[in-house]
């Protein structure tokens, strides 16, 4: 009976970690300068409505701001990691209306100079705690895809 147990568990096992990626075209000085505002309604209008900073501003780490997506859903996340060196911005999961199936995730957004073309390489992502589920990663995957192609035309 154990083994059955376990044999149906493996089955929904699932990779805690997603990352998509995507090029900008425009130079990377541009992009930083909107991303670390954290200008998301901006550069992600397809899913965010709205954000706002509850707690500290884009500079603070361990500033919290609130993310309404597009579906009304409002997402609490706190700043972990503001890098002008590195070009990357960290935050995490505090809470979520309406609840979310998992514990938390941590995302992670990062810029690399693509120096040929002299546009933007982006990298983006997220690990989760280990109650998530393949939906959610599936889900996790679009949504950025689709962000990255908001980007792009934020920028054209």
């Amino acid at each position: 009976m154990e083994l059955k147990k376990l044999e149906s568990s493996m089955n929904t096992v699932t990779s805690t970690h997603q990352t998509e990626s995507s090029v900008v075209d425009k130079p990377i000085s541009k992009v930083w300068e909107e991303l670390k505002l954290f200008n998301f309604e901006k550069l992600f209008p397809t899913n965010v409505k709205s954000l706002k900073f509850t707690s500290g501003n884009c500079n603070d780490v361990r500033g919290v701001f609130d993310l309404t997506y597009s579906d009304g859903s409002v997402w609490s996340y706190g700043i972990l990691e503001v890098s002008d060196q590195k070009r990357k911005i960290s935050f995490e999961l505090i809470e979520a209306t309406p609840e979310v199936s998992f514990t938390s995730v941590q995302h992670t957004i990062k810029l690399i100079k693509v120096t040929a073309e002299n546009n933007t390489f982006i990298e983006w992502s997220s690990d989760y705690t280990n109650d998530v589920n393949s939906h959610i990663i599936q889900d996790s995957k679009y949504k950025k895809l689709e962000c990255f192609a908001d980007m792009k035309k934020y920028f054209s």
